[in-house]
């Protein structure tokens, strides 16, 4: 049996996730300002849901959903 490269099986994947999810928010110590950026290919299905949550988050109402995955500051 070959030996597991974690690298390859997973690991990197994993770690990619927050690379992979877009911005959406503010940016601290920029004020009025809010990004919906960084979609790659997925911006065609997501854009209702990102747009209704920067919509949230610029009116100052409670977000559809947890904004936290999507922080600028995340990087």
């Amino acid at each position: 049996m070959r030996r597991s490269n974690p690298l390859k099986n997973g690991a990197a994947r994993w770690i990619s996730r927050r690379i992979l999810l877009p911005v959406i928010g503010g940016i601290d110590g920029v004020g009025g300002l809010t990004l919906a950026t960084g979609f790659s290919g997925h911006g065609f299905g997501t854009s209702p849901a990102a747009g209704q949550l920067a919509a949230d988050l610029v009116m100052g109402v409670p977000p559809i959903i947890d904004p936290s995955p999507y922080r600028f500051d995340r990087f």
